[in-house]
């Protein structure tokens, strides 16, 4: 029989959960303690995959990726562990909360803060990209920790790919994965040959989302949230919030430009810019056009009159929403 994973129990080398604190795409997210009373934070695969051989190889995956990146800027992965059919990662524990719950807790965050934590993660993925040309798939503020210090941090590598052709995420040409309301136009059309501009795309989402305190495009259904991310054009952050500054909200503009080309073409690029408009200047990279279809304000992109690429993109995201329906079905 199965060990029920709960707070209380310990597992491992002697780690006692103390308390579920969130959740990624492999299971649930526990913060722990020793017997000397240190802290981890224990990503643990979630019991009713277990029995899944790719889950399991994934978060295997997920284990090594984490033990081989090091970086100020990540929450360091400290060893991997498996209890009878449990498998789980023992990570480093800081004190802080996920930008999610500060985004919760406050509505919105003030620009400065924003950009210090956008400036963080864009350093911590330039090496990621540099390092391995690896592709996170996966930023939202969920993923993303703010310590007590005010420093931001990345985790959830979980559905990480690289570009090179190293899936530690197992997913397969023409599929799409991801969150739906953090996703770049290509990956949502599950373009073969995406690059960190994909990444690009969605820690904007989580910019703005941070300014504003909701995000750009808000739809129930899965399918229609991934159409406005292909075609349509979000409001600016300026517009929903004017404490926002011109400059920064051109930023954003920037990140969530529809074609890769007309986002920022480095992470050094980004960095600069973000570090610029911090420090009360404009941003030294060119402004994206209003014919890009990012700005704020203009005329929404027709959801079929784009390009071909867009009906063929929500066609393949149509066939992969009932896929995991089915799946999920099957499952329950």
């Amino acid at each position: 029989m199965s060990k029920v994973i709960e707070p209380g129990i310990t597992i491992g080398n002697g780690y006692k959960l103390d308390e579920k604190i969130g959740e990624s795409h492999l299971g649930d997210i526990y913060l722990a303690t020793k017997d000397d009373g240190c802290m981890f934070r224990i990503e643990i695969l979630s019991g009713s995959t277990t029995s899944d051989e790719e889950s399991v190889t994934r978060f295997l995956q997920e284990v090594e990726l984490m033990s081989q990146l090091q970086h100020e800027n990540l929450l360091a992965a400290i060893e991997p562990g498996q209890d009878e059919d449990t498998y789980f990662l023992v990570s480093a524990h800081e004190p802080g909360m996920s930008l999610e719950d500060s985004i919760k807790s406050k509505n919105s965050i003030d620009e400065k803060s924003v950009l210090s934590y956008l400036i963080s993660i864009a350093e911590v993925l330039k090496y990621t990209w540099d390092e391995r040309k690896l592709l996170h798939r996966d930023l939202k503020p969920q993923n993303i920790y703010i310590t007590e210090e005010g420093k931001a941090k990345l985790t959830g590598f979980g559905i990480a790919k690289s570009s090179e052709g190293q899936s530690m995420g197992l997913t397969g040409v023409g599929f799409t994965i991801g969150t739906p309301e953090y996703m770049s136009p290509e990956q949502i059309r599950a373009d073969e040959n995406l690059d960190f501009r994909s990444d690009l795309y969605g820690l904007g989402v989580v910019i703005y989302e941070a300014l504003v305190g909701e995000l750009p495009f808000v739809e129930d259904a899965p399918i229609l949230l991934m159409q406005k991310h292909m075609d349509e054009v979000p409001e600016s952050v300026k517009s929903r919030n004017p404490d926002v500054t011109d400059e920064c909200s051109a930023l954003v503009d920037k990140m969530l430009a529809k074609e890769t080309e007309d986002r920022h073409q480095s992470w050094q690029e980004l960095i600069d810019d973000a570090q610029a408009v911090l420090e009360g200047k404009a941003p030294t990279s060119k402004a994206v056009s209003s014919s890009s279809g990012t700005g704020g304000g203009d005329k929404p992109l027709s959801a079929f009159g784009k390009s071909p690429a867009s009906v063929i993109g929500i066609i393949i995201a149509v066939i992969i929403v009932i896929v995991i329906v089915a799946l999920l079905m099957k499952g329950g």
